[in-house]
């Protein structure tokens, strides 16, 4: 569906203008601010409406602009109005017919369902950084959400960077463990009864030495007594009581041998040294453990990224690239498995045209705003692409010859370019 004619009358400059095309490049040339930009602006507003429209889109002391845009099957017709030259406020309405004369009573909605991707300009896209390139070609694969793949990744690929960090420090700890021959053998030892019986043992040798030195001091005092027997014989028999008392005390006193606990130090020393290495093991086999859990995790989660790469070059490779060599990369556009920048100005141009007229399937109209940019022959590539594929390229072009195209001059058509004889006219 291509554009038969364009009637646009006060949208921005453009007092009033009639284009019927006759070829597939419609080339608006002219001066700066004659009206060439207001050309394709009103071709797009009248396709998509207020929401697309500039501030003021009435021509400066106008009440009323109005857009009419014939195509093969329908009649566009779109007004803007305020209420008086000074308003900053506007209105629209639309009116869609059949060529029979019978109205659409939703048209915006009948127009909107052929719109596609109308507002892509392809020197625009030569011109946009290479994450924005690729994501207006995606697009070109419908049903796939990248916007969630992608989102799903960052999840994943930060959850991975931390399973890994996390598996590393396990797996250092567990490194910096240095274990002792025969340490795999080694089972854990009960200590518990080793200290009960050295604490038996040092109060049964706390007890023995309490009954020595009672016997020590009782024996003491048993000479205390016979001496105090020479000095006081008054005392005499008194203190020879409380020697032989002290004497059958001492007597009755039987001191014990005290035990060696040596041995049973030894034996809790070597319990401890055990039960060191068995926990050294076990501590190494805890984050040997730890590092294998998260290990697998990230394991897991790089299947799980692997396998959306998987569908996403699945959904991009069921995608019918509008030019041959055309792809996705890793964030950006592949141009022949190079990226898009790398390639000729012809092939990004090429590639760029393709792209446009693949998000245009119903209404086959393309609007290129830097016409003056492309040389002879990025124009007549322009120009075999767009009756190759069947395809209207509204292009506008700053010229002040009077002689390309159709020629704006403050605001209306001032001449046409004739169609010669043998050659399209563009």
């Amino acid at each position: 569906m291509k554009v038969i004619a364009l009637v646009a009358e006060n949208v921005k400059k453009l007092r009033a203008v009639e284009i019927l095309p006759t070829d597939n490049l419609v080339k608006i040339s002219g001066a700066n601010g004659a009206g060439k930009s207001s050309v394709l602006d009103a071709l797009w507003w009248g396709f998509a409406g207020k929401s697309a429209m500039d501030p003021q889109p009435i021509r400066e002391g106008e009440k009323k602009a109005i857009i009419r845009i014939e195509l093969d099957d329908l009649i566009i017709t779109r007004t803007i109005s305020r209420k008086n030259a000074q308003d900053v406020h506007f209105t629209t309405g639309i009116k869609v017919e059949k060529r029979d004369g019978s109205e659409y009573q939703k048209p915006q909605f009948v127009i909107d369902g052929l719109l596609g991707r109308f507002t892509f300009d392809p020197m625009e896209f030569l011109h946009l950084k290479p994450d924005e390139q690729f994501e207006a070609l995606k697009a070109l694969v419908p049903g796939f959400d990248f916007a969630a793949s992608a989102a799903a990744d960052k999840t994943d690929f930060a959850k991975r960077t931390d399973e890994n960090r996390e598996a590393k420090r396990y797996r250092t700890l567990a490194d910096g463990i240095s274990l002792p021959a025969g340490s795999l053998k080694l089972e854990r030892v009960d200590v518990s009864d080793l200290t009960r019986r050295i604490g038996e043992a040092a109060q049964m040798n706390d007890d023995i030495a309490h009954e020595k030195r009672q016997k020590e001091k009782l024996l003491t005092d048993a000479e205390e007594a016979a001496d105090e027997i020479e000095r006081l014989e008054a005392r005499i028999g008194l203190l020879r009581k409380q020697v032989v008392e002290a004497e059958e005390a001492a007597a009755a006193i039987t001191v014990r041998a005290p035990i060696d606990v040596a041995e049973l130090s030894a034996q809790l020393q070597q319990a401890d040294e055990t039960n060191r290495v068995v926990e050294l093991r076990e501590t190494k086999h805890n984050h040997e453990a730890e590092a294998q859990k998260h290990e697998e995790e990230a394991e897991r989660l790089t299947r799980e990224m692997e396998t959306r790469r998987q569908e996403r070059e699945a959904a991009i490779s069921k995608a019918k690239m509008p030019v041959k060599g055309l792809g996705f990369g890793d964030g950006e556009v592949l141009l022949n498995g190079h990226p898009f920048k790398q390639g000729s100005d012809a092939e990004k141009l090429r590639a760029s045209m393709g792209i446009a007229m693949a998000l245009n399937p119903e209404i086959r109209i393309v609007r290129v705003r830097e016409g003056s940019l492309l040389d002879e022959n990025s124009l007549e590539l322009v120009r075999s692409m767009a009756a190759e594929r069947d395809y209207q390229v509204w292009l506008e072009l700053v010229d002040t010859s009077g002689k390309v195209g159709f020629v704006i001059e403050d605001g209306e058509i001032v001449s046409e370019e004739k169609p010669q004889k043998g050659k399209s006219n563009g």
